[in-house]
């Protein structure tokens, strides 16, 4: 899985044109698709309107009636289309370590992690990003796991984003473009002291979303039993990153999960989650019921969250590092993507852990 293996990484190495002018204008008509004739849980239909000043085109991101994922692609592939600003919700960690060596091998000595999520608006396009006040000029294209092609756009070196557009968890993905795109910040600082004892240290910071085009009342059709399922994968990442033999207490694991949408009042319900991995670790993950408000997900009320436990791998050694972890997280967000629900996100933070849900809508 993609996100196994760059939140792994990370851990053993330490939107398409609309007319123009100087004015706002509608990008495309929404398709005829019959709305509910109850109140909609989803969101008000919002047009892809765009503003043309000296620096370029630059084009707020529409919902779901008026495109896909292939508006996203083209704000960051075609010089035409103009950039775009939106809006998502990711989660982020810090972590740090130190690393001492008198001879060949070197040993951790200390090491810390810290983890959180905030909402952040980001600009995409096709020559730099701007995320969080600073812009990343385009660097390269990379080749993704997924076969797809990525884009690479840094501030400094080490200071990157890295951008692809996904087909998430599906057993035969369709062509042509993935159904969220995957953004993904990453900064990492490292020093090196030496005489004695050589030293290492590293501050790296993550900070990582999918990007998608809210789903709208326009764009979905409501199924007769009031109920969309939805299947995918919940990922887990915890530990406090201090030193245990050759490595960092902390990683990620990952588990199949179950969840349905009632379109009727919003609720979004689930058995949970519950395995053990082939390398060791496990996870024991239950969620409340959490509500889907003009196609934002959010916590009914603000003690309500998930209670995640289990086990993370780590190391570069076998056998490797075996961390328990407990964590409560009420930081809850995520959204409901795409043309007639098709894709739902959930992320929760806490200090100690974050957690992400990807599904998509049940045939």
């Amino acid at each position: 899985m993609k996100k196994i293996t760059c939140l792994a990484t990370v851990l053993v190495a330490l939107l398409v044109g609309c007319g123009g002018g100087g004015g706002d204008v509608n990008a495309a008509t929404p398709p005829a698709v019959a709305p509910s004739t109850t109140i909609s849980i989803f969101s008000d239909p919002v047009a892809m309107t765009c503003q043309v000043q000296a620096a370029g085109k630059t084009c707020n991101a529409p919902t779901a009636s008026y495109g896909g994922s292939e508006l996203i692609q083209a704000a960051l592939t075609d010089p035409l289309a103009g950039a775009m600003t939106i809006k998502s919700f990711g989660y982020s960690w810090l972590q740090y370590t130190r690393l001492e060596s008198s001879g060949a091998a070197f040993i951790p000595t200390a090491g810390s992690m810290a983890f959180d999520g905030s909402e952040e608006e980001v600009k995409l396009g096709v020559g730099a990003i701007e995320f969080q006040g600073a812009t990343y000029t385009f660097d390269k294209t990379y080749p993704h796991a997924s076969g797809k092609t990525g884009r690479i756009y840094c501030r400094v070196p080490k200071d990157c984003i890295y951008t692809v557009s996904t087909v998430l968890y599906e057993t035969q993905p369709a062509a042509g473009y993935g159904k969220l795109v995957d953004l993904h910040k990453t900064q990492t600082i490292g020093t090196v002291v030496t005489g004695g004892v050589t030293i290492m240290e590293t501050n790296a910071s993550e900070w990582d979303a999918y990007i998608g085009l809210l789903t709208d009342r326009l764009s979905v059709v409501l199924p007769s039993s009031n109920r969309i399922t939805y299947s995918g994968i919940v990922y887990v990442v915890a530990g406090d990153g201090t030193p245990q033999g050759s490595w960092f207490k902390g990683g990620v694991v990952g588990c199949p999960i179950v969840m349905t949408l009632n379109t009727s009042n919003g609720d979004i319900t689930t058995p949970g989650a519950s395995c053990t991995t082939g390398d060791g670790g496990s996870l024991n993950f239950a969620l409340d019921t959490v509500v889907v408000d003009k196609s934002k997900v959010r916590p009914i009320f603000l003690a309500d969250g998930a209670l995640v436990s289990g086990f993370v791998m780590s190391g570069t050694k076998t056998p490797k590092i075996k961390t328990p972890f407990t964590f409560r997280s009420t930081k809850i967000a995520g959204g409901v993507y795409g043309s007639n629900a098709e894709t739902l996100t959930i992320f929760g933070s806490s200090p100690t852990g974050v957690f992400q849900i990807v599904g998509n809508r049940a045939q």
